[in-house]
């Protein structure tokens, strides 16, 4: 028995040509959706975990949780505490400002464009809708990344 195409002792040892590869169209890899809205991965109907574009992904992270919070990427994630401290009047402002700083590589980098930033204060907390536009998929529609903050 010979080691490829050949049989032992007949052509090169180990020769096996290798065939024309097919041509593949590959798109982004549809990643897990972190939902900031219930601080985790939603999971569909089907039991699949619901995905998202990638950017789209890195945007809710970066103001789905508070800055600080990952141990391995410290600088990620909106500083909630100054949205919290915000007189109650101020706070839309605050957050707005928040938004644009945690969003700042992506915007930079031309990835997304914040349409709008809404933020109501109650007593305790803070509730929050930032509506994006992923400018790395122009097809698809501005997305609305739901967020709440306790302020204890």
């Amino acid at each position: 028995m010979g080691i490829g195409d050949h049989p032992c002792g007949e052509g090169p040892c180990g020769f096996a040509p290798v065939g024309a590869p097919s041509e593949r169209i590959t798109g982004p890899a549809a990643i897990p959706y972190y939902d900031p809205a219930i601080r985790g991965l939603p999971i569909l109907a089907n039991g699949d975990l619901a995905t998202a574009h990638p950017v789209v992904q890195e945007a809710s992270l970066a103001i789905g949780v508070p800055i600080g919070s990952i141990p391995a990427a410290p600088g990620i994630g909106l500083n909630v505490k100054r949205i919290l401290r915000a007189r109650r009047e101020d706070v839309p402002q605050v957050a707005t400002d928040e938004v644009n700083v945690a969003l700042r590589r992506l915007i930079d980098a031309g990835d997304v464009r914040v349409i709008r930033v809404t933020a109501i204060a109650y007593p305790t907390r803070v509730a929050m809708d930032t509506e994006i536009a992923n400018l790395r998929d122009p097809s698809s529609r501005p997305v609305i990344l739901r967020s709440s903050f306790n302020g204890g």
